[in-house]
Formats: C-alpha cells, sequence, structure tokens
C-alpha cells in the first residue's frame, strides 16, 4: 500500500473520508466530548468508523451508497504494521480537517484528541515529510497546535528509548502527549512516566471498581503534584462520575456526557490526494 492509494473525499455537507481502495473501505471521523468537572466541554476525541465501500461508490447519487459497518479492531488487525503506520498517520489529517470543519470554529478553546499507536508516532518523528505536512494543515486551518492532543494507545513502543530521545526534539512543539487505557497493571508495572505525558487517560475499568482503590487514588494524586491532568473514561452513570470527581480526575468522557457523534454522514465526491 501507498500513500498514491489512499484518497480523501468531501460531501456538499463538508465531511472528509479516507478511502483505502486495496481493503475496500472507507473511514470517517467521530467525535466524543470531553468534559471537565462542571460540565462544560473541553475537547473532542476523533474516534474511526469503517465501512464496506460499494466499488460504484462515483456513480451512485447521495444517499443510495450501501454501507456495512466493521468493528474498527477488525479492520486494523488485518493490516500489517506498515500498513496501519501509514493509514494512522493519515487519520491524523482526516480527523484535522473534520475538527477544523464541524469544531474549532464554533469552540475556539476545544481540543483535539487524536489516537495513535506509539510505533505510529515513533514513525512520525521519524519522517520530517510528514511532520511537515502536519504543520502545514495546521497552519492552513489557523489551529494552534496547544489545541491537538496526540493520545497514545496502550500498545508498547517497539523502541522507547529512542522515542523519549525523538520526543524531546522532534515532537511537535505545544501538541500534547498523553497515554489512553492506563490500568492498574500499568501503574503496578511503572510503565506510565516512560513516556513523558502531559495527559493520562484512565481505563474504564478503573471508573467500573466498586470502590476507589487505594493505588488509583494515590496516583492520581501524584500525577497531579506533576502537573499531568487525569481523563476518567466510560462515564456512564451520575454514580460514575461523582466518583471519579472524588479520586481526583480532571476531565471525563462517556455516554453519560455525550455519545460519539458523525458530522455529515453522507457521501458522494471522491478527490485524490497528491502523494
Amino acid at each position: 500500500m501507498s500513500m498514491g492509494s489512499l484518497r480523501f473525499s468531501r460531501n456538499p455537507a463538508g465531511q472528509h473520508r479516507l478511502h483505502v481502495p486495496e481493503h475496500r473501505v472507507v473511514l470517517k471521523s467521530a467525535f466524543q466530548g470531553i468534559f471537565d468537572g462542571k460540565n462544560s466541554m473541553i475537547g473532542v476525541e476523533s474516534l474511526v468508523r469503517v465501512s464496506c465501500e460499494d466499488q460504484r461508490l462515483a456513480s451512485l447519487d447521495e444517499g443510495s451508497q450501501f454501507e456495512s459497518h466493521i468493528p474498527t479492531d477488525v479492520f486494523l488487525s488485518r493490516l500489517d504494521a506498515n500498513e496501519r503506520s501509514l493509514i494512522e498517520q493519515w487519520l491524523v489529517v482526516l480527523h484535522i480537517l473534520n475538527f477544523h470543519t464541524f469544531v474549532a470554529k464554533k469552540s475556539t478553546d476545544c481540543k483535539l484528541f487524536i489516537n495513535v499507536s506509539p510505533d505510529t508516532a515513533l514513525d512520525i518523528m521519524e519522517s520530517p515529510n510528514q511532520i511537515s505536512v502536519y504543520r502545514t494543515c495546521l497552519s492552513q486551518f489557523k489551529i494552534d497546535l496547544s489545541r491537538i492532543v496526540f493520545e497514545l494507545t496502550e500498545q508498547v513502543c517497539r523502541d522507547e528509548e529512542r522515542f523519549r530521545e525523538l520526543a524531546m526534539t522532534k515532537w511537535l512543539p505545544k501538541v500534547h502527549r498523553a497515554l489512553d487505557d492506563v490500568c492498574l497493571r500499568d501503574i503496578e508495572l511503572g510503565r506510565i512516566l516512560n513516556l513523558e505525558p502531559s495527559i493520562i487517560k484512565l481505563d474504564r475499568s478503573l471508573t467500573r471498581l466498586e470502590s476507589t482503590d487505594t493505588l488509583l487514588v494515590k496516583s492520581v494524586q501524584a500525577w497531579r503534584k506533576e502537573g499531568i491532568i487525569v481523563v476518567a473514561e466510560g462515564i456512564e452513570t451520575t454514580e460514575d462520575f461523582e466518583r471519579m470527581k472524588s479520586v481526583g480526575c480532571h476531565w471525563f468522557q462517556g455516554y453519560l456526557l455525550g455519545k460519539p457523534y458523525i458530522f455529515g454522514d453522507k457521501c458522494r465526491t471522491i478527490l485524490k490526494v497528491d502523494s
């Protein structure tokens, strides 16, 4: 797979999508709100929705396209390491485009959280051209870098030492680094601070704890002292919300506060991306 085989599209409503012809799928952005303790939205997490793509897409009228949705994890499991990295790198652009179109102009302080695997983040830092693409994209839309959060997923980085070395010199200035789905095992093994995050997102399993775990409370207190923002995921009930506030979390995400939403979910026109 090469960048030349990928295509962006944009429909009349302004929604951008990423087409992957070799796998006959189309990828689109969904956004889920992240809120502070007073229910004010401080950011959105960009999520990926994967659909099978009809080969007759370009000739179909808007609204008549058939789509069969595929779980994102299932699609990603079909990719080799190089394919996954390439697609994740261009999903960053897709999410920035949709964030600019539907969110950024209406909420000038809202942050964009983008899921990226540690290996893909390492590939980005090792690629001056790709960093340049992001700089150009963000500059063109006048989106301040401090509004972007790269949310590193739970996969172990292939070379954490190399990651930390490049992060000191090649990481995009002002772009926040978050760790996603942090669980008790990560805390016990001391993995958390290896990648020097400014934001930690707790795994939803910690929101489900029947009682407040002592290790969790102590860890959150320690992170707060380090100036790290802590986000509780999986907030589905008022009890979840109140419990995680009492633990010391700064921000909150879950169905109680807002479900993922896809803006302008119809597509007709295909535009090729220059490689």
